[in-house]
């Protein structure tokens, strides 16, 4: 525990000496120090501490109070100050023998005020300072002792609002200060250019060209010019190099404050050079942002000029004639392709009438007789077109044709009716009378011999 109150003891300590106690306001000189008595008045001293954060105050609700002041020597007063709250006080001077030499009634306070020479001054008096009156700081000047003056720019500390500043707060030197004056830096105060166009870009056509950019950011835009002139001549340089070098146009063709143009107004297979510049509120015209382009060849078809012997409406109305025309034709190849759909859609339903299936889609039972022989028919449909496929295959392949009635007709192929041919040779008989094989003649029998154990007759 103690330890921790020498650590609080020490950062306070170290707190008082890095950041010392600084007062709202403090000077010095003046002949004033503390009063030599005072009536009815509370901290009295602090009228003369230096130090308008402090004040010294009324004490008395009913009567006024005054502090007094005598001073080590005899002066010759020049000038004093006296700031307080309240209606207004008088200042008294007195010589010697108390003799009251001048008496100045004060109304407006805060500032130093000059008056005539007062000399054989030894006693002030502070008075009609009634209860509510705060008097913050009251000192008066010799010519041996003047009000402090920091800066040497002729303005007391006391008046001086930068006490330390000889141009008070007037860098450029031209009487305004820097809070009112827009250019602080500036001592003629001429406004700044408002900057030049950004970003110009040209595209251009045979029978235009266009130009776009971006404009500066500054609240003294007025608008933009923009000049053309056309590029006749060049050097004989810039055709071998293949290279032009832009200077500033001069005829201006256009005014606008936007941030495009589009010129209508030139040639096909000609050079033209643009300028944009930027005049602010004054009517201060910027150097400008040039750039240089050249225009194509006119196409030898211009669609743009081209007139159409039709307008819109009766592109319109022939349209819809054609269309009246070939709609039925339309209709009807949509038939052909969607009709034989919506049969096999039709089919299917039909199929799986009175067909149940489980969860995972395999069939259960039938429901119905009906459906049952449906099925079976359709099954031996489907067996019967298999069969007529392979036929035909194979029919194709040995070169077979049939007639609508199903009968062969012909031979497709040569190499069919070649094998048809040798074959139907070879069955020919030979020329001459036929001869029949010659039998062998049959043999006849032998008789058995009888088995063992048997009787013979």
């Amino acid at each position: 525990m103690k330890r921790k109150l020498k650590i609080i003891l020490l950062l306070t300590t170290a707190i008082f000496i890095l950041f010392p106690g600084v007062s709202a306001f403090a000077y010095e000189g003046g002949v004033l120090n503390e009063p030599s008595s005072s009536h009815q008045m509370g901290n009295p001293s602090y009228a003369t501490d230096d130090d308008t954060n402090t004040f010294a105050y009324g004490d008395s609700c009913c009567t006024s109070s005054r502090i007094t002041y005598e001073l080590e020597n005899v002066e010759t007063i020049t000038e004093y100050y006296l700031m307080f709250s309240g209606s207004s006080l008088s200042i008294g001077f007195y010589d010697s023998d108390m003799n009251l030499l001048q008496r100045i009634s004060v109304e407006n306070n805060g500032r130093i005020a000059i008056m005539p020479p007062q000399s054989n001054v030894k006693t002030i008096q502070l008075a009609g300072i009634r209860h509510g009156t705060d008097v913050r700081e009251f000192d008066v000047y010799t010519s041996d002792s003047p009000p402090p003056d920091s800066d040497g720019d002729g303005i007391p500390d006391l008046e001086d609002d930068y006490p330390e500043d000889p141009n008070n707060g007037d860098q450029d030197g031209d009487g305004i200060p820097d809070s009112e004056d827009k250019y602080p830096e500036d001592p003629t105060n001429t406004p700044p250019p408002v900057g030049e166009v950004i970003n110009l870009e040209l595209e251009a056509q045979f029978d235009r060209v266009d130009l776009s950019w971006t404009l500066p950011d500054s609240d003294r835009l007025a608008h933009v010019n923009i000049y053309r002139d056309e590029i006749t001549e060049t050097s004989m340089l810039q055709k071998i190099m293949g290279v032009s070098v832009a200077h500033a146009a001069t005829t201006e063709i256009f005014e606008t404050n936007g941030t495009y143009f589009n010129d209508l107004t030139v040639e096909p297979e000609a050079e033209y050079e643009y300028t944009v510049t930027t005049t602010d509120t004054d009517g201060i015209e910027s150097n400008g942002v040039t750039a240089t382009t050249g225009t194509p060849k006119e196409p030898m078809i211009n669609l743009r000029d081209m007139e159409l012997p039709f307008g819109i409406g009766d592109l319109i109305s022939s349209g819809n004639a054609l269309l009246a025309l070939v709609g039925g034709f339309i209709l009807l190849a949509l038939s052909f392709i969607f009709v034989p759909k919506l049969i096999k859609l039709i089919r299917g339903s039909i199929r799986e009438k009175g067909i149940k299936r489980d969860e995972h889609g395999n069939r259960i039972h039938f429901q119905s007789k009906k459906a049952k022989a449906y099925q079976a028919k359709e099954k031996q449909e489907r067996v019967r077109e298999k069969r007529l496929r392979g036929r035909e295959k194979r029919e194709r392949e040995q070169g077979l044709k049939r007639d609508e009635h199903g009968n062969r007709i012909h031979f497709q192929s040569k190499k069919a009716k070649a094998h048809l041919e040798k074959s139907i040779k070879e069955m020919k008989p030979p020329r001459g009378r036929l001869q029949r094989p010659k039998r062998e003649p049959k043999q006849t029998r032998q008789p058995r011999e009888p088995r063992k154990g048997r009787r013979s007759n």
